[in-house]
């Protein structure tokens, strides 16, 4: 991870500062300036999610029922909206912060731009609660 810009060149020198905010708002990445990144230390937050069944047995006729259900997945979204959300490091695996433009070979290095991944962005439908409800009849 660069610590400053004499870590590494970037083809546009203006994109520092974007490199240097990306950096500062992950704290995985802050820890481990100046040094190669950790094996697996860099990793998508836990996330919990809690789901609830509610089922009401109705009685009919000759020993018949209908029973009626409603499962609700993510109960915690439901309750308050902040709770439940799946937050990902980075979407897609194979997008790459830095991309490899040219080489200086009288330095023996790589020029690099950037592209920096949008960070912990909220996964839409598995961050919202969502209801099923079911009727079936028993005869």
């Amino acid at each position: 991870m660069p610590r400053d810009t004499a870590d590494i060149p970037l083809s546009k020198p203006a994109q520092w500062d974007t490199l240097a905010r990306y950096i500062a708002r992950e704290a995985c990445l802050q820890r481990q300036r100046g040094r190669l990144l950790a094996c697996n230390s860099c990793r998508n937050p836990w996330f919990g999610t809690v789901s609830a069944k509610l089922a009401k047995d109705l009685s009919t006729t000759a020993g018949q029922s209908v029973q009626l259900t409603a499962d609700i997945y993510n109960v915690l979204n439901m309750l308050d909206r902040r709770w439940g959300q799946l937050y990902l490091a980075i979407q897609d695996p194979w997008v790459r912060p830095l991309r490899l433009d040219d080489y200086e070979g009288s330095r023996q290095r790589g020029v690099y731009s950037i592209n920096p991944p949008n960070l912990r962005r909220s996964q839409n439908l598995a961050s919202r609660w969502q209801m099923e409800l079911g009727l079936r009849y028993a005869f």
